[in-house]
C-alpha cells in the first residue's frame, strides 16, 4: 500500500479496534500449543483473563495460572467485559465461529480469529492505546552460509560459497539496539541464516541479545536444518535466557538427516533446551527468483505485495527490511534489486515516526510494494509446489 496520510493511515480503523478491544482482557478459546504461546505475549501484557475450552474435563482447571472455564460461564459472567481470541487451527476454527455466531456473537467484537489479531488487530491496538510498537516477527540473519545446497532456496544460500563473510558480532548487536531503540515487544524473535549453527560467535549474540531485551521477547529463537550440534556455551546461553530451537524437517527428502536430528536433540534434551521439530516437510514453493520476471507496472506491483503480506522482516544494522528474503535474495543472487526497500530506524525519534514505523510493518511505503515483486511469485506460490530441499549436484 502506498501512503496516503502518512502517519495517520489507522486513524479511523483504530477508532474501531479501540472501541471494540480497547478497555478488555481478553479469554483465550482454546488450550493448545498455539494458545499457550499467545497467552504469555498477553499475559505480559496483564491484559489475560482466562481461557474458555469445550473439554469439560478441562473446567476448573488452570494453564499458566489462569483459570478454564465453559464457554456458558464465560457467556454468563464475562462476556460484557472480555473478548474471545480463538486459538486454534483454520480447520477447528470455522467449527468454533460457527458456534460462536449461533449464540449471537458478533465476529471481531466479541471474538477473533488469533491470526487476524496479532498480525492485524493489536499492533495498532497497542500503539493508539498505550504508545507501543508491537512486532509479531522479526529475523536477524547472521550468516548467509549454509551446510545444505537446496536448489529452490528461498534465501539463495544455495549461491554463498563457504569463505563469505558473517554479519559481524557488532553490526548484530547494533541490529538488536536499532530494532530495540523503537519497538517494545516482539512475539518471535530470530536468529536464522543461512545455517546459524555455522556463525562462530553465536553465543555473544545470544548472550547480548537474551542480557539486554529478553523481557521485550516472548519466543527467541534459532531456526536451523538441524545437521550441526551447537556447542555447550551456545546451550548453557539458550538454557539461560529460554532460547527454542526451530528445527526444519528435510527427512521426506534427505532421509540420512534423521540420524542429525536424534543427535541434535539428544544434546538439547541433555542441555535443557526446548526445541520443536517440524513435521516433514514434503514440499516447498517455487519463488521464482532465479527465473520469473513480472515486468509489472508499479499499480501491478501494488497488487503483488498487498496479497502477500509476509510477515518475514529483518533488521540488518538500522536498516529494517519488509521482506527478509526480498533482501538475501537481491545480495546473494547478485540482482542488486531495491537495494534502497528498507525504513531507516535511525530516523525513528518522534510520536509520529512510531506510528510511521507501525504502517511501515503494516504495509505502507511511499512506492507501495518492493522491487523485488516483480521477480518473485509471491502469494501465488502455492500454485507453484516443488520436492522440500532437494541438493544441487
Amino acid at each position: 500500500m502506498k501512503w496516503k496520510k502518512k502517519g495517520h493511515e489507522f486513524d479511523e480503523i483504530a477508532h474501531d479496534y479501540l472501541d471494540a478491544f480497547g478497555d478488555k482482557k481478553i479469554f483465550i478459546f482454546g488450550t493448545g500449543i498455539t494458545a499457550k504461546e499467545y497467552a504469555c505475549t498477553f499475559k505480559s501484557f496483564d491484559i489475560l483473563k482466562g481461557f474458555v475450552d469445550n473439554d469439560i474435563d478441562k473446567h476448573g482447571d488452570t494453564c499458566l495460572g489462569k483459570e478454564i472455564i465453559s464457554f456458558e460461564k464465560w457467556e454468563r459472567k464475562y462476556k460484557d467485559d472480555t473478548f474471545l481470541l480463538v486459538c486454534v487451527n483454520e480447520k477447528n476454527y470455522v467449527e468454533i465461529r460457527g458456534q460462536l455466531l449461533n449464540y449471537g456473537l458478533i465476529e471481531k467484537r466479541n471474538f477473533i480469529y488469533y491470526l487476524d489479531f496479532i498480525n492485524k488487530v493489536f499492533p495498532v491496538l497497542m500503539n493508539y492505546y498505550d504508545g507501543c510498537i508491537f512486532l509479531p516477527l522479526v529475523q536477524i540473519s547472521l550468516t548467509e552460509r549454509c551446510t545444505l545446497k537446496c536448489k529452490k532456496c528461498a534465501h539463495a544460500c544455495n549461491l554463498v560459497p563457504k569463505s563469505a563473510p558473517d554479519l559481524s558480532v557488532a553490526e548484530a548487536c547494533r541490529s538488536a539496539d536499532a530494532l530495540f531503540s523503537v519497538v517494545d515487544y516482539v512475539q518471535e524473535f530470530v536468529l536464522i541464516g543461512g545455517e546459524p549453527l555455522l556463525y562462530k560467535d553465536l553465543a555473544k549474540v545470544i548472550e547480548y541479545i537474551g542480557a539486554k531485551y529478553r523481557d521485550k521477547i516472548n519466543f527467541f529463537s534459532i531456526t536451523t536444518n538441524g545437521t550441526l550440534i551447537p556447542n555447550d556455551e551456545v546451550l548453557y546461553l539458550c538454557e539461560k535466557y529460554n532460547v527454542i530451537f526451530r528445527i526444519s524437517n528435510y527427512s521426506k527428502t534427505l532421509p540420512w538427516i534423521c540420524s542429525k536430528h536424534e543427535k541434535l536433540i539428544s544434546k538439547l534434551k541433555e542441555g535443557h533446551v526446548n526445541y520443536i521439530l517440524a513435521a516433514k516437510d514434503t514440499y516447498w514453493m517455487d519463488y521464482g527468483f532465479e527465473y520469473f520476471d513480472r515486468k509489472a507496472n508499479p499499480e501491478q506491483l501494488e497488487v503483488v505485495f498487498d496479497k502477500c503480506f509476509t510477515p518475514c522482516h529483518e533488521v540488518r544494522g538500522n536498516k529494517f527490511y519488509f521482506c527478509v528474503m526480498a533482501r538475501t535474495v537481491s545480495e546473494n543472487s547478485g540482482l542488486n534489486v531495491g537495494v534502497g526497500d528498507y525504513l531507516d530506524l535511525g530516523e525513528i525519534n518522534t510520536k509520529r515516526d512510531k506510528r510511521i514505523f507501525l504502517e511501515y510493518i503494516m504495509g505502507y511505503s511511499d512506492k507501495g510494494y518492493l522491487d523485488m515483486c516483480n521477480y518473485c511469485h509471491g502469494a501465488d506460490t502455492i500454485k507453484f509446489p516443488i520436492p522440500a530441499a532437494e541438493q544441487m549436484v
